[in-house]
């Protein structure tokens, strides 16, 4: 996997998770006495301890249930009076006779052991406990919302850090600026500023994980880990990377079991990361963490025992079929764990083992193609927009091509599975690329396609949410809304364009959208407001609106006074005049098309020179179909006058051009480049013969041949191409290929060959009566034989072969060991040539 940038970040090891574990494996069922203090208490705890009204800042309805959702059962929570008197459950309080408590239901143990809860247990809590939908990725609910970052603290800065800082006012992607203030705080001249930073950098980057990672051990090293989880907690919406997860569960475990030594937060905190990246190709560690973690986990009778087995094997059999590293040792793994699990009931296990080995095959075999695919990706530290760059592009393309790979399910697994697969592939494409539209308008579609019509919408307003500026996903979402009948949401996209983002291609489509969806005058309103924007009106707008009438409207009246209204404001847009002649010569009004062209020519100040000889052009064009040969010549004397290039009416050259009519025309090329008629047509035309016109002669077959420019430079990167490509010696020619190439008419061709002379050709060609063999001198592969060659002469001593069959010289003679081989080859060759 390639990766851009050299920073080191701080990630857990495999001692400090053994540790943990190790922690966690000296919790047994004897807990009672470390909560003696907290029993002694029962029902009459401290005001300092006691969370209710008023002793602590309030905890919002929301916290409220999110501290209720811990518990598992009524049984382990105590009572206490709330402010008004009435008893309610203290949440915060755990069964310590109890450590493996799971979401599969296992029933609580009777205890009186009760922990009050104290405020560092309500922050545990509301860390693991938040809302699930925060925690799946960046396609899950809910938009992002970035902290506001502090305002720099210029006056502490470092003159390096000063010149990256403007830079940084100057374009907030300046990647190589931000590296530089980065730098200034790892290095420790700019620590104490580490937050202020580091807010700014992932208020622009929110989904650099290599950062919020970093952030969180800045606080680690200050020894803050309740910090560093919140800071974690806060990046892992919008980053599906296992790295952070595991730095995630590593503090959160060490903290737990420090407050309230309940491994059951620790246990739904593991089963949320493999929720969340469970299906990369990296997670093999973090499967691993959480096997071990389960088989540490202590319970008290057979029923407890059973349901972490069972809880074991779903781990397992969930991560044996996802295509990562190390898989083959989990395999492995798997089955000796399996076996020993109950050596009384081999039958069982091996049965066990078959049913999941072939879903395990084909994760393996999917896995070195996404092992090929992954690869090719770049996992850029910051995540910025695209800017150009071929790399960019490219690491693009191959995140879709992963995500391709994806939805093909190459593993076969079941929709449900499928849906989670290519949902994690496209979180980690949208983390690496969140500034492409690209990826965000593919992962709304695919919503669309497997019939999640919320999701679609939900993600591309996430998408719009990360890229404001992106009217391609703003029209993609209206669009979206005006298809399933949500008028009013798709019409409230378009009017917040208009107040964030006025242009005229938002009014323009604005336009469109209130005339499909409302009426006539909804539209003409929304031109209206066009016209009175500073921003947003161009005589773009004018010129859909008038078309817009005659077209849609079928109001040709109202449409020429819009052209007339813009005439006034864009008489110097050469694009509006030509649309706006092409509107009256379709309306047939030639008086009034004429007077345009007059009106438009004779405002010197209006359009330029070039510009202006487009629209003569145009008149002049307009006179060739619409008027009679004495207007056609005055227009080309007058086009003269002004511009000598373009020849007058007494010329050849344009004699050509009036009798022409598209690509046809009553010269050939050659004449044509002696009359130096330029037009763009000839450029284009390709080398085909026109079959079937029968009425042109020589000439307009000639008139679709490349003019001689064209041709010179194809020769010339023909030859420029040659010189690079490296010398490789040709095969010879076949002699009957070479019999047919001598009839055929050598080349360059005046005009494409005709497929029926070549046919006749083939048919007349005479086939020599013998084949042609090749020369003596041809060599073929090592071994076999060569043409023209000659056995070498048996020995008198008979035809034994073997080892130490001597000629009459005493010596061995070593072409008679092979000599039924070449008897053998060159029967065979001779066989293929006759």
């Amino acid at each position: 996997m390639q990766t851009e940038g050299s920073e080191q970040q701080k990630i857990p090891s495999a001692a400090e998770a053994q540790d943990v574990l190790a922690a966690l494996s000296s919790q047994g069922s004897d807990t009672t006495a470390a909560v003696e203090p907290a029993q002694a208490a029962g029902d009459h705890l401290s005001d300092e301890s006691r969370v209710s009204a008023g002793s602590v800042p309030e905890i919002s309805e929301k916290d409220d249930k999110v501290l209720q959702s811990s518990q598992p059962d009524a049984s382990v929570s105590n009572t206490k009076k709330s402010a008004t008197g009435s008893k309610v459950k203290d949440s915060s309080e755990v069964n310590e006779n109890q450590p493996f408590q799971t979401k599969t239901g296992i029933p609580p143990q009777e205890s009186s052991a009760s922990k009050p809860a104290t405020e560092a247990n309500v922050h545990v809590k509301r860390d693991i406990e938040g809302e699930n939908s925060q925690m799946i990725g960046l396609l899950g609910n809910g938009l992002f919302e970035p902290q506001a970052a502090p305002a720099p603290s210029l006056d502490q800065y470092t003159p390096r850090a000063k010149d990256a800082n403007s830079k940084v006012q100057r374009n907030k992607y300046d990647i190589d600026a931000w590296k530089i203030l980065v730098s200034e705080v790892q290095s420790g001249a700019m620590k104490h500023l580490f937050i202020e930073i580091y807010e700014r950098l992932l208020e622009v980057f929110p989904t650099s994980g290599r950062h919020w990672l970093a952030y969180a051990n800045q606080y680690v090293a200050d020894n803050d880990k309740k910090q560093a989880i919140e800071v974690l907690r806060r990046g892992l919406p919008h980053c599906p990377h296992v790295d952070l997860w595991r730095s995630y569960l590593t503090h959160f475990t060490y903290v737990t079991m420090q407050a309230t030594k309940d491994n059951s937060e620790v246990l739904k905190a593991f089963e949320r990361a493999v929720d969340a990246v469970g299906q990369d190709i990296s997670s093999n560690s973090l499967w691993s963490e959480y096997i071990a973690f389960l088989r540490s986990c202590k319970v008290s009778n057979q029923y407890e025992n059973t349901q972490r087995m069972n809880q074991l094997r779903r781990a397992y059999h969930r991560c044996l079929q996802v295509p990562m590293h190390s898989v083959d040792k989990l395999w492995t793994e798997y089955e000796q764990w399996e076996r020993t699990l109950d050596p009384n009931n081999l039958q069982m296990a091996e049965q066990i083992i078959r049913d999941l080995e072939p879903k395990h095959k084909a994760a393996r075999v999917a896995y070195k193609e996404r092992k090929k695919l992954r690869d090719a990706v770049q996992n850029p530290q910051f995540p910025g927009p695209y800017t150009g760059e071929s790399k960019d592009k490219q690491n693009l393309k191959a995140w879709q091509e992963l995500i391709a790979f994806e939805r093909s399910n190459p593993q076969k697994m079941p929709s449900e599975d499928l849906r989670k697969r290519v949902a994690f592939t496209f979180n980690q494409a949208l983390s690496y690329l969140p500034l492409y539209p690209e990826i965000w308008y593919e992962a709304g579609n695919w919503h669309g396609e497997i019939g999640d019509l919320s999701g679609e919408i939900k993600t591309l307003e996430k998408g719009i949410s990360m890229i404001p500026n992106s009217l391609l996903l703003h029209f993609a979402l209206a669009e979206k809304h005006e298809m399933r009948g949500n008028i009013t949401e798709a019409k409230n996209i378009y009017e917040s364009l208009c107040e964030a983002q006025p242009s005229s291609l938002v009014f323009i489509h604005y336009m469109r959208f209130a005339r499909r969806s409302e009426s006539v005058q909804a539209a003409r309103t929304i031109f209206k407001r066009a016209r009175k924007s500073s921003q947003g009106c161009t005589w773009h707008v004018y010129c859909d609106a008038a078309l817009r009438e005659y077209y849609s409207n079928k109001d040709p009246q109202v449409a020429r006074n819009i052209f007339e209204m813009g005439l006034k404001h864009y008489s110097c847009e050469v694009e509006f005049v030509l649309q706006y002649l092409e509107f009256l010569v379709s309306f047939n009004d030639d008086n009034n098309t004429r007077v345009v062209f007059e009106k438009v020519l004779a405002d010197e100040n209006s359009l330029d020179r070039q510009q202006a000889l487009l629209v003569w052009d145009r008149f002049v064009e307009f006179e060739y179909s619409r008027g009679d040969l004495s207007a056609i010549h005055k227009v080309e004397q007058r086009r003269a006058m002004i511009y000598p290039e373009r020849q007058g009416s007494q010329s050849l050259a344009q004699l050509a051009c009036r009798f022409r009519f598209s690509n046809l025309w009553p010269c050939s090329p050659v004449e044509r480049d002696l009359l130096g008629i330029q037009s763009p047509d000839t450029a284009s035309l390709s080398v085909q013969k026109s079959k079937g016109s029968g009425t042109s002669g020589k000439g307009e077959s000639d008139s679709i041949t490349k003019e001689k420019g064209g041709s010179s430079d194809k020769q010339n990167k023909s030859s420029s191409l040659d010189h690079k490509r490296p010398s490789v010696p040709l095969p010879p020619i076949p002699l009957a290929v070479q019999e047919l190439l001598n009839q055929l008419p050598s080349g360059p061709f005046p005009v494409s060959p005709n497929p029926d002379e070549i046919l006749s050709l083939i048919h007349q060609l005479i086939v020599p009566p013998q084949f042609y063999k090749p020369p003596q001198t041809m060599s073929v592969a090592p071994g076999n034989l060569i043409p023209g060659s000659q056995p070498a002469p048996r020995s008198s001593g008979g035809s034994k072969r073997g080892r130490g069959h001597d000629g009459d010289d005493g010596k061995r003679d070593e072409s008679q060991g092979s000599d039924m081989f070449r008897q053998r080859q060159k029967q065979r060759f001779a066989n293929i040539t006759d």
